[in-house]
């Protein structure tokens, strides 16, 4: 199990969505995390948590954070690109 932790700004949502994607096809979804909560740091700042399975992960990948607005809606709030090694 790997551990993401994400910077989701300081707005408040109902809920965050992620996906990882490789950076080789950033069009198929490895996995997604949906109604993700965030926890709030003393400074307002928000840090959405996914906590995702690793057993199956190597190589370059991107995740892109997603906010849900009351409505449902989805706005992109940014992406993180990270590696998984062989240890």
């Amino acid at each position: 199990m790997i551990e993401l932790r994400l910077e989701a700004g300081t707005e408040n949502y109902l809920s965050y969505r992620a996906s990882l994607l490789t950076v080789d096809n950033e069009n198929a979804e490895v996995l997604t995390g949906s109604s993700l909560k965030a926890e709030i740091g003393a400074d307002g700042r928000r840090t959405v948590i996914w906590k995702a399975p690793a057993s199956a992960l190597f190589g370059d990948y991107q995740v892109k954070l997603s906010c849900v607005g009351a409505d449902n809606s989805l706005s992109n709030i940014g992406a993180y690109y990270f590696k998984v090694r062989n240890q």
